[in-house]
């Protein structure tokens, strides 16, 4: 007998046709099945995408909440004489430093004291951390206060000032920022925020105290007024305006500040009041002739001189002038040209205006006042129309840099020398600047930020009158356009 053997299996038709067909549709469910499933997970992403953002706005809303109640206790406890700022930031400094300590721990082989206690290391610490991280230092660390204080009294002594840069635009906000440039060190330190953001505020000093006030917020014009105090590396919120007020006409006679005009949101202004710092009160004053944004000013021999501007119809050429003995207005003869946002300086005892804008063009015209003869006279014509530049005295010279033409912004400087009536070109800023910040320190123009016409600026430069250079000056940490700026010495 043959071994049995069984025949090779050979698949039916019907079960070959039966696996074809089912094998192709076997994939195509998986990948439906799939498609599904990443559908089905996408969902529920997106809806744990939406929890966490509602889980984030829940948690900046507290925040904020909680920030807010953080400063009123402050306040209370402040105004109730049991707790004051100081104390508060001290006892956080200690937490923070403690923590820090216990993350990482090691062996100190000797104390800050013992490292900057002596009065030249202390005075080159001083001058590389400058004057902020001075005060900070002074007031966190008892052993070192008065190593501190005599480092700061150095540092002040050899000071020329400095130059302050408040607030201002970047080109998509309002800012509350505030720099401030050391000439002596050659650097920018950033200060304690303002506590409002604001754009076409005014700024002065008083009593060695910078003032802020008014402005805009993106959202309305501001009547707050704030006060930073050196000496102690804060602000500090003042009685308010009377009004609400943006690109006001401003100026300090006799220790005491006047605005002037202004726009709050729906017209130009007339109103005029004056703040007192020594008993911290606004006086209203008689208001101006005509109401006016926009408009130049400038002091001559204790008096004060407003002039042109905008009455939200037309540019003025009409000039008006305040006697704080009076306390009355007195109208002067009217300037050759109708201008709003020129610029104004004092040369001499006469004043001088020029460029601006009268609706229809800018301008590149110039004249003076003499008050002896109470006359305006017509000066040689800038070599560029400008509105929005800015002006400033030095050495009995006038120097206008920058603005707008009404094409483009500006980078070239011109000086009018009044001895001879002529304008002199300048060798051209680096950058084009419209809206920017100027200030002389030690006989040097220094000017910063501004708007070329496609982004704020952050740049910063110097001109050497001596030498007829520019030179590039460390860049501020944020562009701005439009901040109120003063100088303050030491």
């Amino acid at each position: 007998l043959k071994p049995f053997s069984a025949p090779p299996a050979v698949p039916s038709k019907a079960v070959c046709g039966w696996a074809g067909k089912m094998a192709p549709t076997s994939v195509s469910d998986r990948l439906t099945a799939e498609v599904g499933g990443l559908r089905e997970g996408q969902v529920s992403l997106r809806k744990a995408i939406t929890g966490l953002r509602r889980g984030q706005s829940f948690v900046r809303t507290t925040l904020n909440d909680l920030c807010e109640s953080h400063i009123v206790l402050c306040e209370l406890l402040n105004e109730m004489g049991l707790l004051g700022p100081s104390t508060v930031m001290a006892r956080l400094h200690r937490r923070r430093f403690q923590s820090m300590r216990r993350l990482h721990p090691c062996q100190w082989q000797s104390t800050l004291t013992e490292a900057i206690g002596s009065s030249g290391i202390a005075l080159a610490v001083a001058r590389f951390a400058g004057s902020l991280a001075t005060t900070k230092l002074h007031r966190a660390s008892r052993a070192l206060a008065g190593d501190m204080v005599e480092a700061r009294s150095a540092m002040n002594s050899s000071s020329l000032g400095a130059l302050y840069v408040c607030a201002g635009s970047d080109g998509l906000e309002c800012l509350n920022s505030v720099e401030r440039f050391d000439p002596v060190a050659g650097v920018w330190e950033a200060l304690p925020p303002l506590v409002l953001r604001r754009y076409g505020a005014t700024a002065a000093v008083m009593g060695g105290r910078l003032y802020v006030c008014g402005g805009y917020n993106s959202q309305e014009r501001l009547s707050a007024v704030e006060c930073f105090d050196p000496e102690a590396d804060c602000w500090e919120i003042m009685p308010p305006m009377a009004q609400r007020r943006a690109y006001v006409a401003a100026a300090v006679i006799n220790h005491r500040l006047y605005i002037c005009g202004g726009y709050d949101g729906r017209e130009c202004l007339s109103s005029a009041e004056r703040f007192d710092p020594i008993v911290g009160t606004w006086e209203n004053l008689l208001p101006l002739a005509q109401r006016r944004s926009g408009a130049a000013a400038a002091t001559i021999r204790g008096r004060l001189y407003v002039c042109g501007g905008d009455n939200g119809r037309e540019g003025l050429s009409s000039v008006e002038r305040f006697d704080p003995t009076a306390g009355s207005w007195e109208g002067l003869p009217p300037m050759a040209q109708r201008a709003s946002v020129s610029v104004a300086a004092v040369i001499g005892g006469h004043l001088y205006i020029c460029g601006g804008y009268n609706r229809r063009e800018r301008l590149s015209s110039a004249e003076f006042f003499d008050p002896a003869i109470g006359r305006w006279q017509a000066l040689p014509s800038m070599s560029w129309r400008r509105s929005g530049a800015v002006a400033t005295v030095i050495g009995g010279q006038l120097y206008v840099c920058g603005g707008y033409d009404g094409q483009e912004r500006l980078n070239s400087a011109e000086r009018f020398d009044p001895s001879s009536g002529t304008w002199d070109a300048l060798p051209p800023m680096s950058w084009r600047r419209h809206g920017a910040a100027v200030a002389v320190i030690d006989d040097h123009l220094y000017i910063c930020g501004g708007y070329d016409g496609r982004e704020c600026l952050s740049s910063a430069e110097c001109f050497d009158p001596a030498k007829g250079v520019w030179i590039t000056l460390p860049p501020m940490e944020r562009p701005r356009s439009g901040p109120a700026v003063a100088m303050l010495m030491s």
